[in-house]
C-alpha cells in the first residue's frame, strides 16, 4: 500500500478486505484486498468508500451460494470442452463421462482423490453435488478440494490447463462456471439458484 501511495501521490486510496462469501459466493475461497483510487482533482468522492462496502455486504448477508450454483453450463458447452480436452488424446467424445479425457497423472489425482474422500466422511464422493477436486495438484503432497470447506480450491496460475474435477457429474468445471463462481456475469439474472429478497 505504502508504495501505491509513494508512486501515485494524486490518488486518494482506500484499501479494503474481503472474500467472496462477504458477497454471496459462498462456494469461492480467495480473501483478498483490493484498493479502489479516486484521483484528488479529476474526481469527488460523494460517499465513504468503507462505509459503502458495508452497506454492499450487508445487502448479501443472506445470499449463500454454493459449488452447485455455478453449474450453469449448458451440455453443447460441456460438449466444446470435453472437444478441446480430447484435441489433445486420441479420443472423441462419447459419453457424459469425461473421466476418459485425463491424462493418466489427473486420473491418478481423481483416484488417490476419492480414495481419500472416501476414508475420511465415509460415504462415496460423487454423491456430494458440492465436491471439487483440482486435478493440476499432485495429490500425493497435498489435498487440493472443496470436500473440507465447501469451498472451490483457489484458482492459480495453472487453473487454465488443470481441470477443477465434479465426482458427481463425472465432467470439469467449464471456464464459464468458473467465471460464474467469481461473480462475473454469464447467466440471466436470477439463473444462479438465489435472488434477492
Amino acid at each position: 500500500m505504502a508504495m501505491l501511495q509513494d508512486t501515485h501521490p494524486d490518488y486518494d486510496m482506500y484499501q479494503m478486505f474481503s472474500e467472496p462469501s462477504d458477497f454471496g459466493f459462498s462456494g469461492t475461497s480467495r480473501y483478498r484486498t483490493w484498493i479502489p483510487c479516486a484521483h484528488r482533482e479529476l474526481t469527488t468522492c460523494v460517499f465513504d468508500p468503507y462505509m459503502l462496502k458495508d452497506s454492499i455486504q450487508e445487502a448479501f448477508k443472506n445470499v449463500n451460494c454454493q459449488i452447485s450454483d455455478y453449474l450453469v453450463a449448458s451440455k453443447p458447452e460441456i460438449m466444446v470442452q470435453a472437444s478441446e480436452l480430447a484435441a489433445r488424446l486420441p479420443l472423441r467424445p462419447e459419453s457424459s463421462n469425461l473421466k476418459y479425457l485425463m491424462t493418466p497423472r489427473e486420473r491418478q489425482t481423481c483416484e488417490t482423490l476419492d480414495a481419500r474422500f472416501h476414508i475420511r466422511f465415509r460415504k462415496p464422493p460423487w454423491g456430494d453435488r458440492n465436491l471439487v477436486y483440482f486435478l493440476g495438484d499432485d495429490a500425493s503432497y497435498t489435498t487440493t478440494w472443496s470436500g473440507c470447506s465447501g469451498k472451490l480450491p483457489a484458482m492459480r496460475c495453472n487453473s487454465k490447463s488443470a481441470l477443477f474435477w465434479l465426482p458427481s457429474q463425472q465432467r470439469p468445471l467449464t471456464s464459464k462456471e468458473l467465471l460464474v463462481s467469481m461473480g462475473w456475469p454469464c447467466v440471466p439474472e436470477g439463473r444462479l439458484g438465489w435472488e434477492f429478497q
